[in-house]
């Protein structure tokens, strides 16, 4: 006996519903194989054995998933890197146009206040 831990609201169709009952069939089981039908779940395959496979296909999965996030993670790395040289170099070139900047202003002030060339 299958054992049921939640309860649910489904709606059926009515006419089917009524065949059903005529034919002395419980709903309950007929959805539960339903579901082990489409989850693809047998009573046969519930050994040992079968555990052991998914227990390597999650170690499987969970070895890619990682390798696929180092990956990532040095892209990400990558591309952060990139973007800090160019943000240097754009810091660099303002400094350099401002410093150039100050100092036409400084020689022209100067230049101003001694009474021109």
């Amino acid at each position: 006996m299958t054992k049921y831990d939640k309860s649910t609201c489904v709606k059926v169709n009515k006419d089917k519903m009524d065949l059903i009952k005529k034919k002395g069939l419980n709903l309950q089981d007929i959805l539960d194989k339903a579901m082990d039908e489409e989850l693809k779940l047998n009573k046969e395959e519930i050994t040992k054995e079968s555990i052991k496979e998914i227990n390597e296909k999650i170690n499987k999965l969970t070895h890619k998933k990682e390798e696929r996030m180092e990956e990532y993670q040095k892209k990400i790395d990558s591309i952060t890197r990139t973007i800090n040289e160019s943000k240097k170099h754009e810091e660099k070139m303002y400094d350099e146009k401002i410093e150039y900047l100050k100092t036409k202003k400084y020689y022209l002030e100067k230049t101003l206040n001694n009474g021109g060339l």
